[in-house]
């Protein structure tokens, strides 16, 4: 799929062009993963997007677009390299590199932001940064070593997540074609999320600039906090949602 930016579209997500024939479930993901990785962007949620969203969002991104409610790792999705444009990447950063445009040993779909003083990761946070929008995310709550419980979390008032990503560009030594794909940052979690999981997705709070900020090259120690609590709320859902391939509004209904 082309990488250039997109400012309007209609109908479903659509399908990356990365090994399809994975489902991504709790059995074959890395055992190393920081957390797991299932979100959704639902056409319903933008409609109830505050006024702030609006001074950063394309005017097409506040009508009807597509719903998706079991976004999965590998999978083609919109984000922000700038204000007021979206454009699709694969969700499973690729580095530059690498010499071919698969995932690859490393579980690069989420990277802790705690750890990028490393050469490379200073680079993409220099000037490759991205914006990950969502109407809410899936996690699993462990019980006993071999039960799990899948949890829902949204924000708890009107408004959407808003995700700090980091991008790189991925060069076809062939043809010359480019392919861009991302990670989200994570983060330790708050008192909120550390009922669920020992990690969360760094959220940008909207209210405060930190999406423009942080797509503007501010200094992550200024962006990357916790983010409030008390604007998140969960409800746990049916194991439906632990394979990808299942993907309807049912999925998000409690139990």
């Amino acid at each position: 799929m082309n990488t250039g930016l997109i400012t309007t579209w209609t109908g479903c997500m659509p399908r990356s062009p990365a090994p399809s024939r994975i489902t991504w479930n709790l059995c074959n993901l890395p055992k190393k993963t920081t957390m797991c990785g299932r979100y959704i962007l639902e056409s319903e949620r933008p409609v109830h997007i505050t006024l702030k969203e609006k001074d950063f969002l394309p005017e097409t991104f506040q009508g009807d677009l597509f719903n998706s409610y079991n976004i999965a790792p590998t999978q083609t999705v919109p984000v922000m390299r700038e204000l007021k444009n979206l454009e699709f990447m694969h969700w499973w950063l690729i580095p530059g590199y690498e010499k071919e445009f698969k995932a690859g040993k490393f579980t690069l779909f989420n990277k802790k932001s705690e750890e990028l003083e490393k050469p490379y990761w200073k680079k993409l946070v220099a000037s490759q940064r991205v914006v990950i929008p969502m109407g809410g995310f899936y996690e699993w709550k462990k019980l006993t070593p071999k039960d799990k419980t899948p949890y829902l979390i949204k924000p708890s008032e009107d408004g959407m997540f808003w995700v700090a990503g980091l991008y790189d560009n991925w060069v076809n030594r062939e043809t010359g074609e480019v392919k861009r794909s991302f990670t989200m940052l994570t983060m330790a979690p708050n008192e909120f999320m550390a009922e669920v999981h020992n990690r969360m997705p760094v959220f940008l709070d909207p209210q405060a600039e930190d999406v423009a900020a942080w797509l503007a090259g501010a200094p992550p120690e200024e962006i990357l906090k916790p983010f409030p609590s008390d604007r998140m709320t969960k409800y746990e859902v049916g194991p439906a949602v632990g394979n990808s391939r299942n993907n309807y509004k049912e999925l998000t209904n409690p139990v």
